[in-house]
């Protein structure tokens, strides 16, 4: 799934991640939110910080439904730079 998601997160104006998440108190960077991983998948299943960061997106809303996803220092979201692209809001509720 995480090879899909990074493949395929541009074509949609509305991403939304509900799924399981872990943040790194020590290394913010590498939290991260957990995918299914398919069979022959060449990722691990587990979208990083720096990999959601990466992703091309052209969304008008990104939402990251799961644990720990607004907690800390690091925040995924274009007001913080966080996320490229013109995604001009990212929802984080915090569930632990």
């Amino acid at each position: 799934m995480e090879t899909r998601v990074k493949r395929e997160a541009a074509h949609y104006r509305v991403p939304h991640f509900a799924t399981h998440g872990t943040f790194s108190n020590e290394l913010a960077m590498y939290s991260h939110i957990s995918l299914a991983r398919n069979a022959g998948d060449p990722d691990d299943g587990q979208l990083g910080a720096r990999e959601i960061a990466d992703l091309d997106l052209d969304a008008d809303v990104v939402v990251l439904s799961s644990c720990d996803t607004a907690r800390g220092s690091v925040r995924l979201s274009t007001r913080q730079g966080r996320v490229r692209g013109p995604a001009p809001r990212v929802a984080h509720p915090t569930y632990r």
